[in-house]
C-alpha cells in the first residue's frame, strides 16, 4: 500500500547512498525503504493532527467544546 508520505523512486535513490551499510547479522524485518516511509508517514499525520489543533485553538472552537463538554458533565453528574 502506498501514501502520499512515501518516498518516490527518485527521492529514495538521492537518500539509499547516504544511509550506512548493513552489518552482516540476520535479515531484517523491513527495509531501510519501509522504515523511513513510516518515519514519514508518523510525521505528516502528527504534524496534520497538529495543525487542526491549532486551528481549533486559535479560532476559538476548542475551549468552547471544553466549555460545553464541562457543562454537559456536571449536568450529568448533578
Amino acid at each position: 500500500m502506498e501514501y502520499s508520505s512515501d518516498l518516490t523512486d527518485k527521492e529514495w535513490e538521492m537518500i539509499e547512498p547516504l544511509l550506512p551499510q548493513k552489518k552482516k547479522t540476520r535479515p531484517p524485518v523491513w527495509t531501510k525503504r519501509q522504515l523511513l516511509n513510516g518515519i514519514f508517514y508518523q510525521l505528516k499525520y502528527h504534524l496534520m493532527i497538529f495543525s487542526i489543533i491549532l486551528l481549533l485553538i486559535q479560532s476559538g472552537c476548542l475551549l468552547h467544546i471544553s466549555n460545553s463538554t464541562s457543562a454537559i458533565a456536571q449536568n450529568f453528574v448533578s
